[in-house]
This record gives C-alpha cells, structure tokens and sequence, in this order.
C-alpha cells in the first residue's frame, strides 16, 4: 500500500470515525447511561426513590449474615424476591451491577429487573458508585464478540479498515472506548488454549460494542 492510499484510508477513518461517535450518543440515550456498583457490607442498606430528591425512599434493601453459610447475603422481601434482578448480582464478592437509565446529578435512574426493566431511583455515594460505559468495560476481565462475522475486528477505527487475521475472538480485553467502537487486546494470558505458534504477542483491533438494538458483546467481570 503507497503512502498516497495509506493518507486516503485514515482520512475516511476520521470521518467515519467522527460518524460513529456521533451516532453513539443516540444509544447512550436510549441504552443507559452506564452502570452503577453497589458494594456492601454488614451495614449496607440499598434505598430506591420513585423520584430523585425524595426525602424518604419508596423501599431499601438491607443486608444480613445468613444463619446457616454466615455469610453476608441481601435480605429480600418475598414481593422483593419475585422483580430483583440486576443485571450482575454476586454474592460472593459482595457487588451489584446496575445498568443506569438516567442521571440528574448524584442520582441515577437504575434497571432493578432486567426481564422487565422496572427502575427506581439512587442516590449514589460511598458505597454506590456510577461508571460511564467507556470507564465501566476496561474493568471487565474479558470480553467476546457475538457475531464475529458482521463484527470483525479493525486495525482501525472505521470500517473501510482491513480486518485483524487468525485471533480468537474469545480471548479480548477492552483498552478503551470511543463512542460505539473499543479498542480490544487479543492477549493469549485471556486464553488457556491459544496456538503459541500463531497468538505468540498481543494484538489490538477495533470492534462495535453496541449498536441500535444494544450490546454486540458478553462481558465478564471475573
């Protein structure tokens, strides 16, 4: 490739790069805003407001030591039992993923049950924590790309760029994130059984995150 034909690919890559974040905003509107972690311990207690800026909550969720494992779990109602579902809900390392809907200063509009998007209100702070998505997915552990036909990897950030070749799409960490592309590591510490022959140094690439109908990725978070 001449240099001439180099100059002309990463002009359009500006272009279609400045396109793409653009149009990114629309799905931060429509998808969330990012997620907001609740981590608790023997004297947390989760409040959830209707509105912001209420005096009191509609509701709270509190946290007990279970009689049997002794271990700190979420004391939950049975009416509670049947819509608390965040999008992450561990128990063993004591955290709570939110997708957040809105925000209005400290407090954000957060996804309580996944299956049917019911919200309430937080008001974040010391144990709540808000995170933009281009802050929260570099924290994953790792990530995979659901379709990895429609959804290759880019050397760079648009799509007339030429594709990364023989990486396993299983095996991604999220660098960074601008608008609806990240840029991922294929790094082989991500994957126990890479082919040493042909994954021997990391890779980058650029791939969709999200589009207009939501993720184009599973992430994990250990």
């Amino acid at each position: 490739m001449t240099n001439q034909i180099k100059n002309i690919v990463i002009i359009f890559c500006v272009i279609f790069s400045s396109i793409n974040f653009t149009t990114a905003q629309s799905f931060s509107d429509k998808f969330g805003k990012g997620m907001v972690v609740f981590e608790y311990d023997t004297n947390a207690v989760l409040n959830f407001y209707n509105n912001p800026n209420e005096g009191e909550p509609s509701l709270n969720i509190s946290v007990r030591i279970d009689t049997d494992s002794k271990q700190l779990t979420l004391k939950l109602t049975e009416e509670q039992q049947q819509w608390f579902s965040p999008e992450t809900f561990w128990d063993e390392e004591k955290l709570l993923h939110f997708i957040c809907t809105e925000r209005k200063g400290n407090w954000c509009k957060i996804i309580v049950d996944k299956k049917t998007n019911k919200s309430f209100w937080v008001l974040t702070g010391l144990k709540l924590h808000f995170f933009k998505w281009k802050k929260y997915l570099p924290n994953t552990t790792q990530i995979e790309v659901i379709d990895t036909v429609s959804n290759k990897a880019k050397y760079l950030r648009c799509i007339i760029s030429p594709s990364v070749k023989n990486r396993p799409y299983r095996c991604l960490r999220i660098q960074k994130v601008k608008g609806n592309k990240a840029l991922v590591e294929f790094d082989k510490r991500n994957c126990p059984d890479y082919d040493k022959n042909k994954f021997e140094k990391p890779t980058y690439g650029w791939i969709r995150w999200r589009d207009k109908k939501g993720l184009l990725i599973n992430y994990y978070l250990r």
